[in-house]
């Protein structure tokens, strides 16, 4: 008879990571009824993120409990026919500690799970399977499993043995908690859509539009804080630690479910992680080093530097968020210019040439340009409007739940002076780099302004003082010209490799945010990818190039 360790055990055994984070928890009354009256959050709520409904007919519960899937769209895994998640993945509702670090604190959510199996038809029993891995496509802020099941043909093509999770991250998409800061949809969709168009441009609105885009936030703060914030609000269990036992737990019981092997390396955690996902997944490697297995991280640091501040020795002020932007500026009118050659790649790139596009000709129109319908929006929100199946939709909205998961792991901003003269002093600083870059990003620097530290993630994980030592190495893959993550410093060293003992980086030589935007890969980026996943092995060398076959400069 084969031996079935309890889950107490079995945890021990595959990670070594601390058993008190993954006791059974209930569903219970809040134990301090006080917190209800700021925020009754006593248990799951069935809508979570922003108005989501795509795992409504899912069952929540601690143990796996693999389910049908919502008959949602899919890129099936044979060709390009479109296929439905309904026939080609299966979905669980796994029931997590809001806190994970407090056992007396019985609040629980629901994360979305969906699982696709391998693609060569063996079951995690069977002696080829390589293991669990997992996805993150960044944002934060959109559903990565939506995201998944539209890309199941790219992560196939890396994973053909493995069985692939994907989730959403807590407080987005189908995942708990609920983290709108304003009654309905439509209210926070008229402020996401309008607040540029209200603060101006500080490129010739001056200190009277840096003191408009101080109020915004700091309006915006107040809001946030007084639904969702203080002693017994959920601010402070959405940052980046809290997604990482989410993972932790998850895959725990996955091990345990399909009786994986304590002996086999495929106890070990994969992972590929995109952007902010690639930054979850520094976190993940620092906090379970010997937990980790094939670990990919794309365009990302322990610092992202994309708008918001992550504590660090590196200067995340937004004159640096700004400099991102060096090198990128030059090549607008020569990029634009090439259209009719580019145009199939371009649609790569688009969401960052359209952001500064937008950000400069507004600027130009300062103030009198009207960028958002708000007739629209405000006949969404009226009162016959606000019945909750008006406004939910399976994949929901993404609202402003991404840059409340990012101010809570921030801590700074480069910002002594908070006053609408220091604002806009530190933005002259970056514009004197690049004023699309300072422009483009003002907003999301700002947005975290007014969040006092009790509001801050409970567990906060910082870059590592001293190498990290992994059980496999680390890869790190880029594109030489990112806009949003730059990968290397002003001494052109990439800056991932430096956090672990053992770490390759691999770059593209080309422009945009994420590696997938230059399929199909050149031979020799496609081979030390595949030397990697299949044998862990890295090139002895701290960093390889390899040219793109496609070339938009």
């Amino acid at each position: 008879m084969m031996f079935a360790p309890s889950r107490p055990l079995l945890l021990l055994l595959c990670f070594g990571w601390a058993l008190i984070n993954f006791v059974d928890y209930t569903i219970a009354p809040d134990p301090n009824p006080a917190a209800a009256d700021a925020f009754p959050y006593t248990f799951s709520l069935e809508t979570s993120g922003h108005a989501n409904t795509l795992f409504k007919d899912v069952i929540a519960s601690k143990e796996v409990n693999f389910q049908e899937c919502p008959d949602y769209p899919m890129h099936s895994v044979v060709g390009d026919m479109a296929g439905s998640a309904k026939y080609l993945a299966e979905c669980w509702l796994s029931i997590q500690p809001l806190d994970h670090l407090d056992p007396t604190d019985t609040r629980t959510i629901n994360i979305a799970v969906s699982r696709l199996p391998p693609l060569t038809g063996i079951n995690e029993a069977h002696p080829l399977w390589k293991g669990f891995v997992y996805f993150d496509f960044g944002g934060p802020g959109s559903s990565t499993i939506v995201d998944g099941w539209q890309s199941t043909s790219d992560m196939y093509a890396l994973f053909q043995y493995h069985t692939i999770i994907l989730r959403d991250i807590r407080g987005v998409g189908a995942s708990g908690p609920e983290t709108n800061c304003w009654s309905n949809v439509w209210d926070e969709q008229i402020h996401y859509q309008t607040n540029y168009e209200d603060s101006g441009s500080m490129l010739n609105g001056g200190v009277m539009a840096a003191e408009r885009y101080r109020k915004t936030w700091m309006d915006f703060a107040d809001r946030c804080t007084k639904k969702l914030g203080g002693k017994h609000g959920i601010l402070k269990h959405i940052g980046l630690a809290a997604h990482a036992r989410d993972l932790v737990s998850i895959h725990g019981a996955l091990c345990e479910h399909y009786n994986v092997p304590l002996s086999s390396d495929k106890v070990l955690m994969n992972f590929w992680g995109v952007s902010w996902g690639g930054t979850l997944g520094h976190t993940i490697a620092n906090m379970y080093p010997n937990g980790v297995g094939r670990t990919s991280l794309t365009h990302s640091d322990f610092v992202s530097c994309g708008g918001h501040f992550l504590p660090s020795k590196l200067d995340c002020s937004i004159p640096n968020a700004a400099a991102k932007h060096r090198g990128w500026d030059p090549h607008l009118k020569h990029l634009v210019g090439n259209l009719t050659v580019w145009k199939d790649q371009l649609a790569n790139i688009q969401d960052e040439t359209t952001t500064a596009s937008d950000a400069a000709a507004a600027a130009a129109q300062f103030p009198s340009f009207g960028l958002v319908d708000r007739t629209a929006l405000q006949r969404g929100a009226a009162s016959a409007w606000r019945r909750p199946n008006d406004s939910e939709r399976p994949q929901g909205w993404t609202g402003y739940a991404g840059w409340l998961i990012r101010c809570a792991d921030a801590e700074t901003f480069g910002l002594e002076d908070p006053s609408a003269a220091g604002i806009y002093s530190l933005f002259q600083k970056a514009r004197l780099i690049s004023p699309i870059g300072a422009e483009q990003r003002a907003s999301r620097w700002l947005s975290c302004i007014g969040f006092g530290s009790e509001d801050k993630s409970k567990e906060k994980i910082l870059a590592p003082s001293t190498p990290i030592k992994t059980k496999n190495p680390v890869l790190i893959t880029g594109l030489l010209y990112d806009p949003i993550c730059p990968q290397r410093n002003a001494q052109g060293e990439p800056y991932g490799v430096k956090h672990y003992e053992e770490a390759h980086y691999l770059e593209i030589a080309g422009a945009g945010h994420g590696v997938r935007s230059h399929l199909h890969w050149v031979e020799k980026y496609k081979a030390t990818l595949r030397e990697y996943l299949t044998n862990a092995v890295v090139p002895r060398v701290r960093e390889t190039t390899t040219v793109s076959t496609i070339q938009p400069f």
